[in-house]
């Protein structure tokens, strides 16, 4: 990602990274502390919502190349799919 422009980023179970990191209760405090830092920083330039049904929405609220907008989707068995009405 730092050697070529990348579009989109797709964060799945970014929970996994901290339980391995941070284990048993004593680091608990440390643990949320840094997921609400990332979810914060991750959370800075796209949006998401889920839609009517099967729709979901991506908004794009703060980014240094892109205007404000929002665009339809919808999560089937073959991934990442136009949303159709």
């Amino acid at each position: 990602m730092v050697e070529e422009p990348y579009k989109l980023l797709i964060v799945d179970s970014i929970m996994a990274l901290f339980r391995t990191d941070f284990t048993g209760r004593g680091e608990l405090a440390e643990r949320q502390q840094k997921l609400g830092q990332m979810m914060a920083l991750l959370k800075k330039r796209l949006y998401l919502r889920k839609g009517k049904g099967e729709q979901r929405v991506a908004k794009v609220v703060d980014s240094p190349c892109l205007a404000e907008g929002e665009a339809s989707f919808a999560l089937s068995d073959d991934g990442v799919v136009e949303y159709k009405e």
